[in-house]
């Protein structure tokens, strides 16, 4: 390309800003806004019973199925094949920290929240022997001019690196996607209806807490004085205070 080309480029492509931030921007102010003025983020979205109760089900019951390696056997028979070497890596334990269970319940987890799951497959003379997981969040995929995928790691300390999927250094599960290179992320998509749902709880919860839903104006024939004032508050505070007012009763007695 030439340079006035490369200059064009550069002066009419899209930028991140405020009105349209990139989802790194997005996530570190909390999550993209929504019209309830709630920000939505896949952490913030696990505060919503409907969505933790979802993933927490996707990712026990994925977590628990059987992952077994078999090996053909004469007559279309199976057997298990635990003696290959992929079998403890994938049945018992993927790596020093985790059980295969644990290893499988993050991932699926990752995958419910935000479209995509990752591990980096380590290996010893050519042969897979840990898959260590990776955030999503720190992983950015990108296709080079050759058509590879590469994926730039930003690790929590430490320098960026890159990984391939040609030199088989990433395990990528994807969600329902519409490039083939990255999931859709569920949460962005319906961050709308989660903020909606979280809007409801807390607008429940101050409603409760602070009590009477006032629809008129209380009038006196004269003003009142201080002391007079602060007995009429005091009094309508026990009565009509909410549940979260300490000096309101929590049980009555008919006797």
């Amino acid at each position: 390309m030439s340079l006035r080309g490369r200059i064009r480029d550069w002066l009419f492509e899209t930028r991140s800003s405020l009105a349209n931030p990139d989802p790194w921007l997005a996530a570190a102010f909390g999550g993209a806004a929504t019209a309830t003025g709630i920000r939505v983020n896949a952490d913030t979205a696990m505060r919503f019973t409907a969505v933790y109760a979802a993933v927490r089900i996707l990712a026990e019951t994925v977590a628990t199925l059987p992952l077994i390696v078999y090996r053909r056997t004469e007559n279309d028979g199976k057997e298990r094949a635990t003696d290959y070497f992929l079998y403890r890596l994938l049945h018992d334990q993927p790596n020093e920290e985790q059980t295969s269970v644990e290893f499988r319940e993050m991932l699926q987890g990752h995958l419910a929240l935000r479209g995509n799951a990752y591990a980096q497959i380590d290996r010893r003379m050519g042969l897979p022997a840990r898959l260590v997981p990776l955030h999503p969040d720190r992983v950015d995929v990108e296709r080079n001019s050759r058509g590879e995928l590469l994926y730039r790691v930003r690790p929590d300390s430490g320098s960026p690196y890159t990984l391939s999927q040609r030199r088989g250094e990433v395990l990528h599960i994807r969600a329902l996607s519409s490039d083939g290179v990255t999931g859709l992320n569920p949460i962005e998509l319906f961050r709308e209806a989660i903020a909606l749902g979280l809007a409801y709880e807390e607008y429940s919860g101050r409603l409760f807490g602070n009590g009477a839903n006032i629809n008129g104006v209380l009038e006196t024939p004269q003003a009142m004085s201080d002391e007079a004032l602060s007995r009429f508050r005091k009094l309508w505070q026990q009565n009509y205070g909410g549940w979260a007012t300490p000096a309101r009763p929590r049980y009555w007695s008919r006797g």
